[in-house]
């Protein structure tokens, strides 16, 4: 008996969480149609076309605190040159873009590197991180543009991209842009 409560604990709750994670799906269904409203699919306007490169790995053949000190040594450096400008450029006013920055850490760049890229460090293409959380498709495109220059300028180079606006979102329902690029030698 006490087997089926717990069973039965364990099934409701299963439930319940399916049941959020579709009225997840719904809101970011309805605020993707509201920020893409007026442009046709498959549009420039939906941001760079995804390029996948799946052998992409950082250079050398270093161990996992080569590539952290590595990061470590990098990361005010990215956070300036790159994501402060691409904030920017989103928006001037510095009122809307929300900037978040970090560092893999140790013990998960370690885990990624047992469990998914067979012992090798090099593969671990986020040791040194970003992310610009923008609300509408221009601030989007802004951003890419905004790449584009440093690219020009050789500050970076974008090593792969995959854009959840022009293709399928997560099975939540969530959109974004997830883009390597390399800086200064390191992938990022």
């Amino acid at each position: 008996a006490a087997f089926l409560a717990v069973a039965g604990v364990l099934t409701y709750h299963a439930v319940r969480s399916l049941e959020a994670v579709e009225v997840f799906k719904k809101k970011y269904e309805a605020a993707y149609m509201e920020c893409t409203k007026g442009i046709e699919p498959g549009s420039d306007q939906l941001g760079p076309k995804s390029v996948l490169k799946p052998d992409l790995m950082q250079h050398g053949r270093y161990d996992v605190d080569f590539y952290i000190e590595e990061a470590n040594r990098l990361f005010k450096d990215f956070r300036r040159e790159v994501l402060d400008v691409l904030a920017n450029a989103a928006d001037p006013t510095g009122k809307v873009v929300t900037i978040l920055s970090n560092k893999k850490g140790r013990e998960r760049a370690a885990e990624k590197i047992r469990l998914d890229y067979d012992g090798v460090a090099a593969k671990v293409k986020d040791y040194l991180r970003g992310a610009l959380v923008v609300t509408t498709m221009p601030e989007v495109c802004r951003v890419w543009c905004a790449i584009e220059e440093l690219k020009a300028q050789g500050k970076l180079e974008v090593m792969g991209i995959k854009n959840r606006f022009r293709g399928k979102p997560t099975s939540t329902g969530y959109r974004d842009i997830n883009m390597s690029v390399e800086f200064k030698g390191h992938v990022c």
